[in-house]
């Protein structure tokens, strides 16, 4: 998770995982594990994520705000916003947790 205005570096990103190349996933497969479509993944998409096979990183200046705001899933227009302690401290968990569930 990144600032929507903040420039993606895939060699800096790569860098920071301490990973020698990040790859991103096919449209098929993204379709499948999380029921989206490419550019409308969202966070919130892990709640399909019932394998616990995708990994999220949250840029540091996202942590840093108080608010969080997101496509709502769809390739439409619409938003939500929800405060970022809410995402790292009870959805991230909860993410976690329920995939376990079964």
């Amino acid at each position: 998770m990144t600032a929507g205005d903040k420039p993606f570096k895939s060699k800096e990103f790569s860098n920071a995982l301490g990973i020698s190349r990040v790859s991103f996933a096919p449209s098929d497969l993204l379709e499948n594990m999380l029921g989206t479509k490419v550019g409308s993944a969202t966070v919130f998409s892990a709640l399909l994520d019932k394998d616990n096979a995708i990994q999220i990183v949250l840029d540091k200046d996202i942590i840093c705000e108080e608010w969080y705001g997101c496509s709502d899933g769809t390739t439409t227009t619409g938003y939500m916003k929800i405060k970022t302690a809410q995402i790292i401290h009870e959805f991230l968990p909860f993410v976690h947790l329920s995939n376990k569930i079964n």
